[in-house]
């Protein structure tokens, strides 16, 4: 059936071409020789024997124009204007010569979904027929929307339905600058009613020439010229011609969209704001200021509100997936994950083979911890787009939350043959180094981390975890006996934790951590009969410590007090030690390590009785924890 009615649509489209829809043509002064050329503006339709309907944007900036019907050679010389509307860029113009005009639809039949085809010369040389469908209605104007955004050149190309009647001519609208820079989903068409009001109010012919002169006609010519300088990145200039199509016909809300659009490039995010809501006070409907407006708001902090004008765009364009993932972005932002998810399942069953939006839920369920959901989704996103390279590198990172290192590496290895060349966004050497750390490769870790900050030296966070991996190293090494080697990974890792918190100093468990490498450097200094070496390593790491716990006040954590415990009793403070104890205690009963450690503490200080009791516990969460 689709494709019967896509044949017909075609059929239909290709015999308008032959018979009716035109090409616009302007003479232009060319930049180089001064000579008039002709160049393509636009299209246009019959709409009488000697009648042209077309967008007013189209041949308001032209030094004369015409109309060319390529299947018949013929040019149709414009003598003038008989009709137009102003606000809703649409113009009848006549002829010498005749065509074949289009019948014209009562608009009010057309249904939402129906099956249409724009009818123009989008390239400007050769006509073409597109087909999408009837997407939503907007009453304030009487325009409607069609699926898939048209581009330049079907400007006043004629929208036919399925019996060939023109239902609406195809305009341009303003412009929307989402998160991701796309252009709006939708195109607008000026609904037949109103090009029949036109036609039934025509009065007698007035010259171009003269025409142009109008108010409203020179807004539309300022407003051109505001979009080519826009497109040619003269901001200034832009701007200064959108003031002035806004002086001569200050209704213009294309233009108020537009100019936001420049402000928002000056950084004048206040004034933008007050370019979309001028339009929205013209036109309550008028989308992309609702768009234009929820990205500024958003890029300001004013997530709130910026979520309350992705709302009525959803409203108003239930199928406009930007508008789904701007709104998913902020909920993600401010913590809302199943709100964030539910849009993305809106935007699923709008674009269900979109590998990214299968990609990007899967993000927010690992934050969840609904895992095995978040891996059907990264087998999803495989399946439609099986050399992502972005896939398996998040679901690398997954799988190390998961605990299966194995699968990180195979997984990173994989991002790293489709995508050799590294960036900082999707650095595969820290993954890739952590999975090799939980492991046990220190060596191929260490490799790792080195490569993840020759790529970027100012990552604060690759250093710290260079630093862990050098100290499990150097304690795996010292359990092995090698004292010298684990010595200088311990040297090294503090070196390592050092430019993390010259880097990033308010990182408050890059103290602590340096702390707990002194201390067991420490601890190797006094074996080795280096006493005062190893007191003043303790004491640093005291020092390193409590950093960590003042930096921590409002969300205490017990792994200082763990390592200020450690090193008050390797310093002999004891009773100092205990109380640190206590305190890792207070924060986190279940942990073993920090009963043992105060177990050694106590009996340092000949607390026998109490010791015992601490060696007991420990042994007893120990055993909890293997079962």
């Amino acid at each position: 059936m689709i494709e019967e009615i896509t044949e017909i649509l075609q059929q239909i489209g290709e015999k308008a071409v032959a018979d009716s829809v035109v090409r616009m043509v302007s003479k232009q002064t060319d930049r180089n020789s001064g000579k008039l050329v002709d160049s393509p503006c636009g299209t246009g339709f019959f709409v009488g024997p000697n009648l042209i309907a077309t967008n007013i944007h189209c041949i308001v900036d032209t030094q004369s124009v015409s109309a060319e019907l390529d299947s018949i050679g013929t040019t149709f010389r414009i003598t003038g204007v008989v009709a137009f509307n102003g606000e809703n860029d649409l113009v009848i113009l006549k002829t010498i010569g005749e065509g074949v005009p289009l019948p014209i639809a009562d608009s009010n039949t057309v249904q939402i979904d129906d099956p249409v085809c724009a009818v123009g010369y989008p390239g400007g040389e050769e006509a073409a027929v597109k087909h999408s469908t009837v997407h939503s209605f907007r009453q304030s104007d009487q325009r409607f929307h069609i699926r898939g955004f048209l581009g330049g050149g079907y400007s006043g190309s004629a929208l036919l339905n399925r019996t060939g009647e023109v239902i609406g001519v195809v305009a341009a609208g303003g412009l929307s600058f989402t998160s991701s820079g796309e252009m709006p989903s939708w195109s607008h068409a000026i609904s037949a009613n109103t090009l029949s009001d036109l036609l039934a109010n025509q009065t007698k012919v007035e010259t171009l020439e003269k025409w142009k002169k109008r108010p409203q006609i020179r807004a539309y010519s300022e407003s051109l010229e505001g979009q080519r300088a826009m497109l040619a990145g003269q901001v200034l200039s832009a701007m200064a011609h959108y003031d002035a199509a806004l002086e001569f016909n200050p209704n213009m809300v294309e233009v108020y969209v537009n100019r936001a659009g420049i402000k928002l490039a000056l950084l004048q995010f206040d004034a933008a704001l007050e370019d979309c809501d001028a339009a929205i006070d013209r036109n309550p409907e008028y989308i992309e200021a609702y768009k234009n407006r929820a990205s500024i708001k958003s890029s300001r902090g004013r997530y709130e509100e910026a979520l309350t004008d992705w709302d009525v765009v959803i409203k108003l364009e239930p199928e406009f997936v930007e508008a789904y993932k701007d709104r998913a972005s902020i909920k993600a932002r401010l913590g809302r994950y199943e709100e964030a998810i539910a849009d993305y399942d809106v935007m699923l069953e709008i674009q269900p083979e979109s590998s990214l939006f299968y990609l990007r839920r899967a993000g927010l369920k690992t934050i969840l911890k609904r895992y095995e959901e978040a891996f059907a989704d990264y087998e999803a996103a495989l399946k439609f787009k099986p050399d992502a390279p972005e896939v398996y590198f998040w679901r690398a990172k997954t799988k190390i939350y998961t605990e299966d290192y194995a699968g990180a590496l195979e997984d990173f290895d994989k991002f790293c043959s489709l995508n050799p060349v590294q960036t900082t966004d999707l650095n595969i050497y820290s993954g890739r180094a952590a999975a090799r750390r939980h492991l046990e490769d220190y060596e191929g870790a260490i490799k790792d981390y080195d490569m993840a900050i020759q790529i970027d030296p100012k990552d604060d966070t690759a250093y710290c975890d260079r630093a862990l991996t050098k100290r499990s190293y150097g304690i795996a090494k010292s359990e092995q006996g090698d004292t010298e080697e684990a010595r200088t990974l311990y040297q090294e890792a503090i070196e390592d934790y050092t430019v993390s918190i010259q880097l990033d100093p308010d990182y408050d468990r890059v103290y602590n951590s340096r702390g707990w490498a002194k201390y067991l450097l420490g601890e190797i200094e006094t074996e080795q009969g280096n006493i005062e070496k190893g007191e003043t390593l303790f004491k640093d790491a005291i020092l390193d410590s409590d950093v960590t716990i003042r930096l921590k006040w409002d969300d205490p954590s017990p792994e200082p007090y763990y390592c200020t415990g450690k090193s008050k009793t390797a310093l002999g403070e004891y009773d100092k030690a205990i109380a640190d104890f206590n305190e890792a205690i207070r924060l986190d009963p279940t942990e073993a390590l920090y009963y043992h450690g105060r177990a050694q503490a106590f009996e340092a200080a000949g607390q026998h009785e109490a010791a015992k009791a601490d060696f007991e516990k420990a042994q007893e969460l120990e055993a909890a924890d293997k079962n």
